[in-house]
């Protein structure tokens, strides 16, 4: 009896042996199957086998469902192997690789329209940024095949900021000028026609601003300039000698070259040519309307009264000085002249008179 109650026992144990044997191996064959299948979603969502490049048709639907594979995969991870452990790892990495790639393809094509300029002016690509870094690294091949696109976007945002501080702003020139040199960075011809057609309205207020401050100096200047330009031929009964033009000029008491006696040691002359200029030459002998003669100068007079009403100056630049600081004190308006003048002994001096 003994033999047999230990042979039964013997028996038993085996039967229960043989029963965990087949469990372990029956768990160890379901997390394998689970793993290969969830190899294949790996692959479905990559074109190429070494898993570089994204599927044509990857989707947040592949992901996700991949996802759950891993999920449930990873529930049986103390059934597989070493080597299918290191597998489902590699697994859950591709699938997060295929996420960020699929969330900056998503970016891309909300952000630019078939022309590849942005639809919104306000994009924010910070999001976009972060995700293709994280590509880059672990995507470099595909990172690098629309980085283009990536740094198109940084630029057309660069530009439209620009773009809005030179509209938006005071319309400075330097504004413009940054703002048109972003866009005429960017090599996409849509993105600079619609920018700098912005800019447009911008550029003509600055021009017609300055053209109105230009024309504005223009005749401020006027009124300190030479009149003659103007009256050039009239002639005035009070003036007592004439310019090169011809043109009589008031306040100051010089005789005409007409040989009459006085006694003022100069007389003036025309001809010079320079309509800007009054000649003054000593007076030779001849006989004056009242039959009497001349006395000729032994010298060249230097020490002589001030010409003209501002006096006299070495420098033309002195005598405009002098005229316009004139304009300006006075509590009317007055128009005057600067002009030269030339003595005999080939001496220069310059001064100024009003012309009202």
């Amino acid at each position: 009896m003994k033999k047999v109650t230990k042979i039964m026992i013997l028996g038993a144990m085996t039967l229960a042996l043989g029963a965990c044997g087949n469990k372990a191996n029956d768990a160890a064959t379901k997390a394998k199957s689970e793993l290969t299948t969830l190899n294949k979603q790996v692959i479905g969502l990559y074109s190429t086998k070494n898993l570089e490049f994204p599927a044509k048709g990857l989707s947040g639907k592949k992901t996700d469902k991949a996802e759950k594979q891993y999920a449930k995969t990873y529930k049986l991870r103390g059934d597989l192997t070493k080597v299918q452990k290191k597998k489902l790892t590699a697994n859950g990495k591709q699938i997060e690789a295929a996420k960020k790639i699929l969330m900056v393809q998503t970016d891309l094509k909300k952000a630019l329209d078939k022309d590849d300029v942005l639809v919104d002016a306000d994009f924010d690509n910070s999001n976009l940024n972060t995700d293709f870094n994280t590509v880059k690294k672990v995507k470099p091949k595909y990172a690098a095949s629309i980085a283009d696109k990536v740094e198109l976007i940084e630029l057309e945002i660069k530009a439209i900021g620009l773009t809005k501080s030179a509209t938006d702003g005071e319309n400075k020139q330097e504004a413009v000028d940054q703002a048109k040199a972003a866009i005429n960075a960017i090599k996409n011809e849509k993105f600079k026609a619609t920018y700098l057609a912005k800019l447009h309205p911008v550029e003509v207020a600055i021009k017609q601003a300055a053209d109105a401050v230009a024309e504005a100096s223009k005749k401020n200047d006027a009124a300190t300039t030479n009149s003659v330009n103007r009256q050039t031929g009239s002639t005035s009964e009070s003036t007592g000698y004439t310019t090169a033009s011809g043109q009589q000029t008031a306040g100051d008491r010089y005789n005409t070259n007409s040989g009459s006696t006085t006694n003022n040691a100069y007389s003036p002359s025309s001809g010079t040519g320079n309509s800007s200029e009054t000649v003054i030459k000593q007076p030779t002998t001849g006989t004056n309307s009242s039959g009497g003669t001349t006395t000729p100068a032994k010298k060249p007079v230097t020490n002589i009264t001030p010409i003209g009403v501002g006096g006299t100056f070495n420098t033309m630049a002195e005598a405009m000085a002098s005229l316009k600081k004139a304009i300006n004190d006075s509590d009317t308006d007055h128009i005057g002249h600067a002009y030269t003048v030339l003595y005999s002994d080939n001496s220069i001096k310059y001064s100024w008179t009003w012309d009202d």
